[in-house]
């Protein structure tokens, strides 16, 4: 499994040959982090998939979005089981934590934080 890797900006990464690529755990944390990233209805061949950030950071969705995470992490390509997820909003920032087992190892830990 591979996966183009981001750079420091969310971009995908060009012009370094094959370390533009990640592989095995890498590919799976870009996965998930890219899927998490992606507002829903924004992909023209997938409009359901991913996050429905406009309605789920509206007042009392909490709930809903830690589930809306949980479905997208659990359902990407390398992914065993989902061991933890810890959901934290703090006035301008999100942050999710979590804790996987992959088909490459157990225990693989992760955290994504969007905002300001």
């Amino acid at each position: 499994m591979k996966i183009r890797a981001l750079d420091v900006n969310n971009d995908w990464a060009f012009g370094s040959g094959l370390s533009s690529y990640n592989s095995a755990d890498n590919c799976i944390a870009e996965d998930i982090k890219t899927a998490i990233l992606s507002w829903a209805g924004d992909c023209f061949f997938s409009v359901d998939d991913f996050i429905d950030w406009k309605n789920l950071l509206d007042k009392n969705q909490f709930n809903n979005l830690k589930a809306s995470l949980y479905n997208i992490i659990s359902t990407r390509q390398g992914v065993v089981q989902v061991n933890t997820l810890i959901v934290e909003m703090v006035s301008r920032q999100f942050r999710a934590s979590y804790n996987i087992d992959t088909i490459y190892t157990t225990n693989l830990p992760n955290d994504i934080t969007i905002g300001v």
